[in-house]
């Protein structure tokens, strides 16, 4: 349970970097590396339904863990596209 909530915390910090930075490639590398080595013992770091449907295809997970995985990133997606018109027009 912890590595979905890792992976849900970890869309919602991508997803604010690429809004708020305007997906600066600088910015967006300096996310991923900082993500990829804070969930590196928990998780693979997919951070995109993509990529976790691309591990399943590869028979690097099961299928229960991709729809977990896709399942909890849907979510953070959801709470990003809520919760960021209030706080842009905060910091704006």
């Amino acid at each position: 349970m912890r590595k979905y909530f890792i992976e849900f915390l970890g869309v919602i910090v991508v997803l604010y970097a690429k809004l708020l930075t305007h997906a600066n490639p600088i910015v967006m590398g300096i996310v991923y590396i900082s993500l990829f080595f804070i969930g590196q013992d928990i998780l693979t770091g997919f951070y995109s339904p993509l990529t976790a449907v691309a591990s399943y295809a590869l028979g690097r997970s099961s299928s229960q863990d991709m729809l977990y995985n896709i399942l909890s990133q849907t979510i953070g997606m959801v709470v990003v596209i809520l919760s960021f018109k209030p706080i842009h027009d905060m910091i704006l």
